[in-house]
């Protein structure tokens, strides 16, 4: 004997609108995922931690590098790899800083250096440079922008 009403009909539809979610979940768990992986390719390529630590470093070698040197030096420093004008270059304390330009509370990268005791640097901040000037005597060591910059 059968039953009034044909409950499979019911479950069938039941399965379908079942199936229908399970998509839909996966095309919004999809969506999620590559708006996170977006975020996270635009936030890399933004990113200049790796210029800050490089050109900390290299300029941190390039002073040691003026210090051990004899006689007097004049060094303009230009990097291809790198745009300089991106950046704030703060001399201080025997460390290169470089925090990126118009930027408060960004990562700061530092190189220490080591500094001639019978000339010493006193220190200062250099904003966005194309060019940055080395100048050592024996008497002290002059960081400066280029000359023609505002």
């Amino acid at each position: 004997m059968k039953k009034r009403g044909n409950n499979v009909h019911f479950f069938a539809r039941k399965a379908q609108m079942n199936e229908i979610y399970h998509i839909l979940i996966q095309i919004l768990i999809a969506v999620m995922t590559y708006i996170i992986l977006q975020n996270y390719i635009d936030s890399v390529a933004k990113d200049t931690l790796f210029e800050k630590s490089y050109l900390s470093k290299d300029i941190g070698l390039l002073i040691n590098a003026l210090y051990a040197g004899s006689g007097d030096v004049e060094y303009t420093y230009v990097n291809d790899k790198a745009e300089l004008n991106k950046f704030n270059f703060g001399f201080n304390e025997q460390k290169v800083s470089i925090v990126e330009s118009g930027s408060a509370g960004k990562i700061v990268s530092e190189q220490p250096y080591g500094e001639d005791l019978n000339s010493r640097y006193s220190g200062q901040k250099i904003y966005s440079p194309s060019q940055i000037i080395f100048s050592r005597t024996k008497e002290r060591l002059q960081i400066s922008r280029n000359s023609n910059e505002k």
